[in-house]
């Protein structure tokens, strides 16, 4: 079905790269694509490729909600959402194009700016940061042991990366996890986590 591209209309060029962003969705968020970059960015591709965003006020107003999206707060699959449309929307090049969204702009600009800072602090750091991002992204809950390993990492990204970490894991798995460590004292040891 050929989308209704007749309307020039820039908002309703934008909603219907929505809707294509919506239907892909959930393809997007399952477990095997969640954190495959290249799968976000081809569909975000195709989205952005599409002649609805031919009309570069189309193209501001898509930008300009994925930006709102992302500051809104997480949810899956925004820990791949978030690098991939810094590169295709160039924020990190150009910081200005954020700042003209308001609060969610500077909120994603400032997120955008931790990243960066994230990936370039060394690769076994890299490796562990990203570990533990995982572990608070899953359902389950770690073992006490695994907890108390990753705590003080989780703290110092909060501390260096609260945008950041804001937006790629839920606050309530973290308020969890707080939660575990202040209890695990408490709580007798158990096997490994």
């Amino acid at each position: 079905m050929q989308p209704d591209l007749d309307r020039g209309d820039p908002q309703h060029l934008c909603d219907l790269a929505i809707a294509q962003y919506g239907a892909a969705l959930p393809r997007l968020t399952q477990a095997h694509v969640a954190g495959d970059d290249a799968s976000w960015r081809r569909e975000l591709e195709r989205i952005l490729d599409g002649e609805a965003m031919l009309n570069v006020c189309a193209r501001t107003l898509f930008e300009e909600v994925m930006t709102h999206l992302l500051a809104a707060g997480w949810k899956p699959g925004h820990e791949t959402l978030l690098p991939v449309a810094a590169s295709l929307f160039d924020w990190a090049g150009d910081r200005s194009r954020l700042l003209r969204f308001g609060a969610a702009g500077v909120l994603v600009d400032r997120a955008v700016a931790e990243l960066a800072l994230f990936n370039a602090l060394g690769h076994p750091a890299l490796a562990r940061r990203r570990r533990v991002l995982e572990r608070l992204r899953e359902p389950a809950r770690p073992g006490i042991d695994q907890l108390m390993q990753d705590m003080p990492w989780l703290d110092r990204m909060l501390e260096r990366f609260p945008n950041m970490v804001a937006l790629v894991v839920s606050p309530e798995a973290v308020d969890d996890w707080r939660a575990m460590a202040v209890r695990a004292p408490l709580e007798p040891a158990r096997g490994h986590g």
